[in-house]
């Protein structure tokens, strides 16, 4: 994939006109999640920023979409089990993808097999809910994997999904060490850390990337700009940019 700035503008335009504008969810609403997570896993952790933030993903994100409610303290399950990701990891909570490298698949396999039991679905664990989970503790690192927009409609393009593909068999670690214990994949079976570790090596190749989106953030009605160092949240900036980057014509990335 070779990415000129032109088209990385163009696709944090067409993000944000298709899922800002369009669907009147504004940014400021998720800065204010990132505000939540950065509160909820300081230190020893803040119970009232983690229940926002756990209200905020059961609500509007829709974490739990399609499980039942009758499971008993749901919420102090998770709660502990983010606790205990967050405390047992700490340093990768300040890894962002583009310093991804193979020191630290011990720690990623260990926070993914994690997260992987917030939320299981007969098929399988949830990478939707683990994903979102993980991006509220370290966005500069874990890209939101949703159902309709990152699986289906982002990935659901034969030449992107070709483009993750196409690195993951190249992947030069150990295909046990991505493929061990329980599987975090998309729909359509690619890796989640394989995702990761491309998009890392996106992050380093192109760095506009996260400096689009810190302008777009910044610039957003509502987002205080001195509230976060938005530069560094390149798991988000990934996410809006593949999602902007598909709705521009295959021939703009060749």
């Amino acid at each position: 994939m070779r990415i000129d700035r032109d088209v990385i503008a163009q696709a944090f335009q067409k993000n944000y006109d298709t899922y800002v504008v369009e669907t009147g969810w504004p940014v400021k609403d998720i800065a204010k999640l990132w505000s939540y997570g950065q509160q909820a896993f300081a230190g020893n952790g803040d119970e009232i920023a983690f229940k926002a933030l756990y209200d905020e993903l059961k609500g509007h994100w829709q974490v739990f979409r399609g499980s039942s409610d009758t499971e008993p303290d749901r919420f102090r399950r998770v709660q502990n089990l983010m606790m205990s990701i967050t405390g047992g990891s700490p340093a990768l909570g300040k890894v962002r993808l583009s310093d991804l490298s193979s020191a630290h698949l011990p720690d990623l396999k260990r926070v993914l097999a994690d997260a992987s039991r917030i939320k299981v679905n007969k098929s399988g664990p949830s990478l939707v809910a683990a994903t979102k989970f993980l991006h509220t503790w370290n966005p500069s690192l874990f890209v939101i994997v949703d159902g309709g927009i990152m699986d289906h409609r982002v990935f659901g393009h034969r030449w992107l999904r070709d483009e993750a593909g196409h690195f993951q068999r190249r992947f030069q670690h150990d295909v046990s060490a991505l493929n061990g214990g329980p599987t975090l994949q998309t729909s359509h079976g690619l890796s989640y850390i394989g995702i990761l570790f491309w998009a890392g090596q996106l992050m380093r190749q192109y760095p506009e990337i996260r400096t689009a989106f810190a302008d777009r953030v910044r610039s957003a009605p509502g987002v205080d700009p001195g509230l976060h160092e938005f530069e560094d949240f390149e798991g988000a900036a990934f996410e809006w940019f593949l999602r902007g980057v598909v709705e521009l014509p295959q021939s703009a990335t060749q």
